[in-house]
């Protein structure tokens, strides 16, 4: 007798605040087409999943370490629940949950962890019932490796679907001369982020006297104080501050380039982003954004070094042409790379693989 397939339940976080909902809709869909059913279990924006069609539970605990025990036992006695086969936390922050989840219906959990761990992080595991963890590149795996003395047979490279209709742009080029320039930059607002020497990095351009507006999209803990820093720069006029979910459809077809300062190794979610779009890329030159733009797909300049990143900047846009040149190869580079579709197929086929596993024993 063949196997059913398996049903997977998808943790999430708050994904309207992650500007992930279409994202995660077209992922659901795509599983579906592969046999694959996903009931999504997530900390918030449910509402606007619901509206494209997708199942989905809903509570506001699962994020909140403290909080998820309580958030599962109320899952567990939901009547709309339907029998799962195993369970992939999507996101960090729910990653308790999904262990809780796992193990008091006896599943396999699988995680993803969508970029480094900061080096003081606890990596929370949960090996009682760890099937396989999910990343998004080698390096990334490489440096999981190292610190957790797991076997790499539990790391799983699948990089993260994009989809190509991010780069869709209006008729007006973003660097087209006659229009007002806008630099970008997204992250998460953590000491790593090297969202400072952005801010030092835009006094030293706004001192030239050009007309240039930025926009900054993230979250975190870290915004006051990044707000603070950007009003003693007296960069108030100049910077906006915007949450994802505000930027989930307009971002790529707003900005002219594409800034990503990180200061330690990164699998530069954001920037992947970026290439698929077809916007010109800046980026330090640390693990993972190195990758990314090696071979001429963008600009590396030194981590935490403002006046070269400022240099950069104006270097892109006074040449117009080259910033074209370089956003154009890395997008026929990128769109294959990080295809939808692979990614949805290497998803059932390691979900297929783990719900066989643990059939067996």
């Amino acid at each position: 007798m063949a196997e059913a397939p398996p049903t997977v339940a998808l943790l999430a976080g708050h994904i309207s605040q992650r500007g992930e909902v279409r994202r995660l809709a077209q992922l659901v869909d795509r599983l579906a087409h592969r046999s694959i059913a996903a009931l999504v279990i997530c900390a918030g924006g449910a509402a606007d999943l619901r509206e494209l069609g997708v199942p989905v539970l809903e509570d506001p605990w699962l994020n909140r370490s403290w909080l998820s025990r309580i958030a599962v036992r109320r899952l567990l006695v939901d009547d709309s629940d339907p029998r799962l086969s195993l369970v992939h936390a999507l996101h960090d922050e729910v990653t308790d949950a999904a262990a809780l989840l796992s193990i008091a219906r006896t599943l396999p959990l699988i995680r993803t962890i969508e970029d480094d761990p900061p080096a003081d992080a606890s990596l929370r595991l949960h090996l009682a019932s760890l099937a396989a963890v999910v990343v998004p590149d080698d390096g990334v795996r490489q440096r999981l490796v190292e610190r957790s003395f797991l076997s790499d047979r539990f790391f799983q490279v699948i990089p993260p679907g994009i989809d190509p209709a991010i780069g869709a742009r209006s008729e007006n080029d973003p660097l087209d001369s006659s229009r007002l320039p806008v630099i970008g930059a997204i992250g998460r607002f953590g000491p790593a982020s090297g969202f400072e020497t952005f801010l030092d990095a835009i006094f030293r351009i706004v001192e030239t006297g050009r007309d240039i507006e930025f926009l900054i999209g993230g979250l975190g803990p870290g915004e006051p104080r990044l707000r603070r820093r950007a009003h003693r720069l007296e960069l108030t006029d100049r910077l906006t501050f915007a949450p994802p979910a505000a930027l989930e459809s307009a971002f790529w077809r707003v900005i002219s380039l594409y800034v990503h300062p990180a200061t330690t190794p990164t699998s530069a979610p954001a920037l992947r982003s970026a290439l698929v779009s077809g916007t010109p890329c800046i980026a330090s030159d640390v693990p993972g954004p190195h990758t990314l733009l090696d071979d001429d797909r963008g600009l590396l300049v030194p981590p935490s070094d403002p006046s070269r990143l400022a240099a950069a900047i104006l270097e892109l846009l006074d040449q117009p042409l080259h910033a074209r040149s370089l956003a154009n190869h890395a997008r026929s580079w990128a769109i294959p790379r990080f295809d939808p579709d692979h990614e949805a197929d290497a998803l059932a086929t390691l979900y297929q693989s783990v719900t066989s596993s643990h059939r067996r024993r």
